[in-house]
C-alpha cells in the first residue's frame, strides 16, 4: 500500500485510480484520539510535485445493515457531521478519533 501511518492502531488503506488519483481512508483501533502522520509513498502514487489532503465535509452515511436505523436527529452544524471539511498540507499531522476514520482526497498541486 503507497500509504501508511507510524501508529499501529491507526490503519491506512488507498483506493488509487491508474492516473494516481487516490482516496485515503484511515481507521483507528485507539480508545482515544490521536495525531498522526500519513506516509506517502510519493513514488509509487507518481507524484512529483506536492500535494495536500483534503477531507470533504460528510453530514451522514447509509449503515451497514439496511434493517436497522440511524437517528442522527438535526445535522444542521459542523460538530453533528461525522467528518467536517478540511484540508491537511503535506507532513502536517492528522486527528483521528478514536474509534473512528476520516476520508481523504490526495490532490496534487
Amino acid at each position: 500500500c503507497p500509504v501508511s501511518t507510524e501508529c499501529d492502531e491507526i490503519k491506512a488503506t488507498a483506493y488509487v485510480k491508474e492516473n494516481g488519483d487516490a482516496l485515503i481512508c484511515l481507521g483507528s483501533w485507539f480508545p482515544y484520539g490521536i495525531d498522526v502522520n500519513v506516509n506517502i509513498d510519493k513514488e509509487a502514487l507518481g507524484i512529483t510535485g506536492s500535494y495536500d489532503l483534503y477531507a470533504p465535509a460528510i453530514k451522514e452515511m447509509k449503515p451497514y445493515d439496511r434493517t436497522m436505523e440511524w437517528q442522527y436527529g438535526d445535522l444542521s452544524t459542523p460538530e453533528d457531521y461525522l467528518q467536517e471539511e478540511r484540508t491537511y498540507a503535506e507532513g502536517e499531522p492528522i486527528h483521528v478519533e478514536g474509534g473512528q476514520g476520516l476520508m481523504l482526497f490526495l490532490r496534487r498541486k
